[in-house]
């Protein structure tokens, strides 16, 4: 990491000293030094020769203060600390395609060279499709054919299928016929059998009973009519009635005898038993009976016939429709042909796929394309991004969102913004490096593909921080922090001045930041630390210089 800071700097009259100036300065301390000890020396000389031989001599100590060091202050100032971290890589684009044939044929036309801007869907280079024409056309009579065939099986599907339906209506009607003729022929035979039993039994005892009870009543009947009818005509004669009810009387009496010979017929047709006649009218009654429910049986034998031409319309049915499968399944393989024909004749005209500029072209009309081969390549600026390489060390403080200040070499005098967007979570194994992408923003169409390119990423941010001169630290010696991590923080020593005394404090620093240090306790805003001279001890006198 080369981290960079941005302090607030107070007015102050000090002034950085270069090492070689200070060497300077330390030397002059020496030499006066050592001049004000020769001079010492030489009094101390000269006053022994003036003193008598006589006179014992009185000794005494005489202390020779070293100078103060020079030294210069710094204030203890709050600022902005950033941590920055360095990284290079190249410029690359999203959208770069390179365009190769996807059929072998000869190129009859393109429409673009280097440098040239290109839109997406843009036709760039023609082959010949006189191959692929005749193809398409063959495809299509194919297609037609496959159509003409379906609509035919089609027909013979909604024929077979009519065949079918009328076969099983006429099987059901057969049926439903049949078994209504069998029923009725057996119930005329039970009627016939049931005729014929009566017709040969003749009249039971009940029936002879009945109609004896009948004659008798009807010859009561007819006695008590002309019982009436002799009153009647008695009292008209002696005139004690009307003539018309000697009629009516008459009347009753008529009925009841025409009464009394009907039931003494019946009685007598019961007492005689059925002609010969009336028993051979019901044996042939009992013969059609029969014979009409052997031919209701027999066509039900013709049920069976028309159930299996029900089944072989079915069967041609079936067929009917594995004719129509197979149809259609022509169909779709003709269409398939026709597309796949097609495609292939698409595939002759080849368009950008994005809009951009023309980076390379490889092909000339005349030239045969082969498959895969690159004929043009067609980069999209809009679309570069910076790919950046990350150390196995630094992949720790890279995040998404952090912000990227990115130069090329190829615009020495610009710097772009970005934003890491992506860190690869796959890295080179053999380089044990990773790859960050970073977008970057109004770039303006100036950035290339393939520009090498270095980025300065803020991997941290902290404002309003007690901040220190790394030449502080080194006065006392103190190690300075260089990667110091989120909460990392270190003991260190630093001289103040006090009564023309350097006084040394332990603080606690933190991250670096470009020529400064995190202070995180032990010195407060305001303060001055002595930030050069010699290497200094506990209670040195010191003098402000410059």
């Amino acid at each position: 990491m080369n981290p960079s800071t941005e302090a607030q700097q107070p007015d102050r009259t000090d002034l950085v000293v270069t090492d070689d100036k200070a060497v300077r300065i330390r030397r002059i301390a020496f030499l006066l030094m050592a001049i004000s000890a020769l001079l010492v020396i030489f009094l101390l000389a000269r006053g022994r020769r003036q003193v008598p031989q006589a006179a014992a001599p009185r000794s005494r100590t005489v202390v020779v203060e070293s100078p103060p060091t020079p030294v210069r202050l710094t204030t203890v100032t709050r600022g902005t600390l950033s941590n920055t971290m360095e990284v290079s890589g190249d410029i690359a684009a999203l959208s770069e395609v390179a365009l190769s044939p996807k059929i072998t044929a000869r190129v009859t036309e393109v429409r673009a060279r280097e440098g040239d801007t290109v839109n997406r869907g843009q036709l760039l280079i023609a082959l010949d499709t006189s191959d692929l024409d005749n193809q398409v056309r063959s495809a299509q009579a194919a297609l037609s054919s496959a159509r003409a065939s379906y609509a035919s099986a089609l027909e013979a599907l909604e024929a077979a299928k009519a065949r079918a339906s009328q076969a099983r209506v006429t099987v059901q009607l057969q049926e439903r016929t049949n078994a209504l003729a069998i029923q009725n022929a057996r119930e005329n035979l039970r009627s016939a059998q049931a005729r014929l039993a009566i017709v040969k039994q003749g009249a039971r005892a009940q029936e002879r009973s009945v109609s004896q009870s009948q004659v008798n009543v009807a010859q009561a009947n007819m006695e008590d009519a002309q019982t009436n009818y002799n009153r009647m005509l008695r009292m008209y004669q002696e005139g004690a009635i009307a003539r018309s009810q000697v009629d009516a009387a008459e009347t009753r009496l008529k009925v009841a005898r025409a009464q009394l010979r009907s039931a003494q017929e019946q009685l007598s047709l019961l007492r005689e038993g059925a002609r010969p006649e009336e028993v051979i009218q019901a044996e042939s009654a009992v013969a059609q009976a029969r014979q009409g429910l052997a031919q209701a049986l027999d066509n039900q034998r013709q049920i069976a016939i028309r159930q299996q031409e029900y089944q072989a319309a079915l069967a041609a049915t079936n067929q009917a429709r594995a004719a129509v499968r197979q149809a259609a399944a022509g169909i779709r393989q003709a269409q398939s042909q026709l597309n796949l024909a097609q495609v292939s004749r698409s595939n002759a005209f080849i368009h950008a796929p994005v809009s951009g500029i023309v980076a390379d072209r490889n092909v000339e009309p005349g030239q045969i394309a082969t498959t895969g081969a690159p004929l043009m390549r067609i980069t999209a600026p809009g679309t570069v991004y910076f790919s950046a390489e990350l150390s196995e060390k630094d992949l720790a403080h890279v995040r998404e969102g952090q912000a990227v200040s990115v130069s090329v070499d190829a615009l020495p005098n610009e710097r772009f913004t970005g934003k890491v967007t992506r860190i690869f979570p796959t890295g080179d194994p053999s380089r044990r490096t990773f790859t960050a992408r970073i977008t970057l923003s109004d770039a303006g169409g100036r950035l290339r593909p393939g520009m090498f390119a270095r980025g300065t990423v803020q991997v941290d941010r902290r404002q309003d921080v007690v901040l220190v001169p790394k030449s502080a630290l080194s006065v006392t010696g103190s190690p300075i922090p260089l990667e110091a991590g989120e909460g990392v923080s270190a003991e260190a020593a630093v001289f103040v001045m006090k009564d023309g005394k350097a006084i040394k404090r332990t603080v606690q620093v933190g991250r670096p930041s470009g020529n400064n240090v995190e202070v995180l306790n032990g010195l407060e805003p305001g303060e001055k630390v002595i930030t050069t001279g010699s290497r200094l001890e506990e209670g040195d006198k010191v003098a402000v210089t410059g």
